[in-house]
């Protein structure tokens, strides 16, 4: 009677920049392929287990929805901070001056990949893998906006952006439980599609609203999970900062260890649907 009693709502926030070239995003994408086949068995579940992607590099391709997110300011699908900055640590939905900027409003700013667009909330296994396998590496690391979307995709404040399929529960519903999984190989150091370097006023701006987008979040009640994929130190600090606990951060220095820990995280997810 205690099986399957938990729906279960995942984003997970991936990083497709330049410094994934080759092999690591080779590995990232069998890692994330891992988590899909234990969250999503073929023998499927008796309840609601959907996952949202989230891809970043200097801003977040938003594919689709860039026009509605925007206010028709992006050109190219990729989006970055809010218009109004006191907007930017929340997940209220993006219209007026809460909406997210464009290309057109950040001439210069870096772009996004252009294989790598969000997908929001879905239980087709192959879908997702297709969605990550096509997935290219590009540009700088704006973590933030990466943590911003794996808010966005399983909040119920951006319901009306997506698809009815698509849409998150409402929190504390009774029968939901939300996840992000926030995945770097690098320090945040991108704001508004530019860089200063690691060390520049910028990459502590980026990793200080990083933090703050992680504690909003998580005081919604979402759990969050982070991982360091050959990450320095500094990426490590905002992650442990990020996590939910100190146990739900995962430091990987290598694909094994990487592939270990989207399994370990998939795992316990699956024992805590299937025990609550």
């Amino acid at each position: 009677a205690i099986f399957d009693k938990k729906d279960v709502e995942v984003s997970l926030q991936l990083d497709v920049t330049g410094s994934m070239h080759g092999r690591k995003l080779g590995d990232l994408k069998e890692a994330v392929g891992d988590l899909l086949d234990i969250l999503l068995p073929d023998s499927g579940t008796t309840s609601k287990m959907r996952i949202a992607l989230a891809p970043f590099s200097a801003g977040v391709n938003a594919g689709a929805f860039a026009g509605a997110v925007s206010n028709g300011r992006s050109s190219n699908g990729c989006v970055y901070e809010r218009r109004n900055s006191a907007d930017q640590d929340t997940d209220v939905a993006p219209v007026g001056k809460a909406a997210l900027k464009g290309n057109l409003d950040l001439p210069g700013a870096g772009a996004c990949s252009p294989n790598a667009r969000v997908l929001p909330l879905s239980d087709d296994k192959d879908l997702l893998r297709r969605t990550v396998n096509a997935y290219t590496d590009r540009g700088s690391t704006a973590g933030h906006l990466g943590s911003a979307w794996a808010w966005y995709l399983v909040s119920p404040s951006w319901s009306a952006i997506f698809p009815a399929s698509a849409r998150p529960a409402n929190y504390n519903d009774g029968r939901t439980v939300k996840y992000a999984i926030l995945m770097t190989d690098g320090i945040y150091n991108t704001i508004e599609g530019r860089s200063d370097g690691d060390h520049g006023s910028t990459a502590r701006r980026s990793a200080s609203a990083a933090i703050e987008t992680c504690e909003a979040m998580k005081a919604k009640g979402i759990i969050v999970y982070t991982i360091g994929f050959e990450a320095p130190s500094d990426a490590k600090d905002t992650l442990r900062a990020c996590a939910s606990s100190r146990t739900k951060f995962y430091d990987a220095s290598n694909g094994d260890q990487l592939r270990a820990a989207f399994r370990d995280i998939a795992s316990e997810i699956n024992n805590l649907r299937l025990s609550q």
